[in-house]
């Protein structure tokens, strides 16, 4: 692996690896299996010696970054008595209201897609 990609794969591999801390802080089962999810699938990379493939593994790490920083949030228990959860929102986390999904839609059907008669598999009969 040339110089210039490898730092760049590290630096996508401690990007993720430090969204996840910050999504799953206090949680430290859920923070474990992040961290052993994230090493095996890199793991499953190191082979890979294509640039542009590199670039493409590395733009998706940083895109999982960005999805675990921005929209995975945790509920805690309120208290240990109720069942009433508490989401952990900061201030990297996208919140957006359905507003528009929901006009969007008034008044307009679903659309429907005509899709190709189904081809049939070597074991169908």
């Amino acid at each position: 692996m040339a110089t210039p990609i490898r730092s760049r794969v590290l630096g996508a591999y401690r990007e993720l690896l430090k969204a996840q801390r910050t999504t799953f802080a206090g949680d430290s089962l859920q923070l474990k299996n992040a961290k052993t999810f994230t090493r095996s699938k890199f793991l499953e990379q190191k082979d890979v010696t294509d640039p542009a493939e590199l670039e493409k593994l590395v733009k998706v790490a940083q895109q999982s970054a960005t999805i675990v920083r921005r929209n995975i949030v945790q509920g805690v228990k309120k208290t240990q008595e109720d069942d009433t959860y508490v989401l952990k929102l900061d201030e990297n986390k996208e919140i957006n209201s359905n507003d528009t999904i929901k006009q969007r839609g008034k008044g307009q059907p679903a659309q429907r897609v005509k899709l190709e008669a189904p081809t049939r598999c070597c074991s169908a009969g």
